[in-house]
């Protein structure tokens, strides 16, 4: 719904911004000739009449909704409306209203979206895309059926098939990890829609990626080549991607996954006057040490300004230090070793 106020928000906008550049064009610079002043423009009145103000706000927002092409019911919109205005209550709760509002924002969203796409596959009506996505359905089952009766096919229960095309017995990525692959993505006739440039991998997140690479990532060795046959439910569903991929397309990718790349520190940001590690600032409540994924470490920021922060090596499971505690300016980031250290 707020959508449809935009226009008009943006009608007010240019309105100001209009008058705001005449007040600037009624103050020349100094060092600029003096010109003779343009003719004055026909001065209104009508903006000054709310009657006429509100006929054309109403016709704004009916030009919006007619545009949108929403089938909207006249007479219960202007009950709500007069129902707002008024200040009276509406026959729904906030609560129902945000969550009906939110699903028809979700449905015209999705619309809009399979427009698009229809456009992109150069069809016409829904009913098109209708067939297309019963077509993709069926010839990707029939697909699937024939290829997991292939030697060295295998099938997983969600669907996902794979076969080893070179093995290997690297580590096993986890759902928190990146990794970088080489692949190249087929729809089941052969179509090209998606690969890597040459021997240069891409980064993706193991959880950032289709329904099916995710599976198949987490049970993949570095250093191995597989190929995967997608299941349409494991990849882009009903919606499709950009063309050629369309609704219900079965995909097929040849993926190497070359490594497992390191996770985002979990350190937090160097703040002095912060203790972490053993108490809260306050010194009310104690605190396990923060780790980071590599290596975990506990730090303990300095009470006092232009104090060094220590930086220690814990286990992460029992918190004690498994190595040499170093100092760390705040300002160099410059590191020292305590004067009680062990060398």
């Amino acid at each position: 719904m707020k959508r449809l106020l935009v226009p008009l928000t943006i009608g007010f906008a240019l309105a100001v911004s209009a008058s705001g550049q005449a007040d600037k064009a009624k103050t020349p610079k100094a060092t600029a000739k003096k010109e003779a002043a343009p003719a004055k423009p026909k001065e209104t009145t009508e903006h000054k009449d709310m009657k006429i103000v509100s006929y054309l706000i109403g016709a704004d927002i009916g030009s919006n909704m007619k545009n949108a092409e929403l089938a909207i019911e006249v007479e219960r919109f202007v009950e709500g409306f007069k129902a707002a205005i008024a200040g009276k209550k509406i026959d729904f709760s906030d609560d129902d209203k945000n969550r009906i509002l939110q699903a028809f924002s979700k449905d015209r969203s999705e619309l809009s979206q399979k427009k698009s796409q229809l456009k992109a596959f150069g069809l016409k009506t829904m009913k098109e895309w209708d067939e297309l996505s019963a077509k993709n359905k069926a010839d990707g089952k029939k697909f699937l059926l024939a290829n997991g009766e292939k030697k060295g096919v295998k099938t997983l229960p969600s669907g996902l098939q794979y076969e080893i095309l070179k093995a290997a017995d690297g580590a096993i990525p986890k759902p928190t990890d990146r990794i970088k692959a080489r692949y190249k993505g087929t729809l089941i006739d052969g179509t090209v829609f998606d690969q890597t440039t040459g021997t240069t991998p891409r980064q993706f997140s193991v959880r950032g990626v289709i329904k099916g690479w995710t599976e198949a990532l987490q049970i993949m060795p570095v250093g191995s080549k597989w190929r995967l046959f997608i299941p349409s439910d494991l990849a882009y569903g009903e919606m499709g991607r950009r063309a050629p991929i369309g609704p219900n397309s079965t995909l097929i990718f040849e993926m190497e996954l070359v490594e497992i790349t390191a996770a985002p520190s979990r350190i937090p940001a160097i703040r002095p006057g912060k203790k972490v590690g053993s108490t809260s600032p306050s010194g009310s409540k104690p605190r396990k040490p923060i780790t980071a994924t590599t290596p975990p470490v506990a730090v303990e920021f300095p009470k006092e300004k232009g104090g060094k922060i220590k930086v220690t090596p814990v286990d992460p499971k029992t918190g004690k230090a498994t190595g040499e505690t170093k100092l760390i300016e705040p300002k160099t980031g410059t590191t020292k070793k305590p004067k009680n250290s062990k060398k």
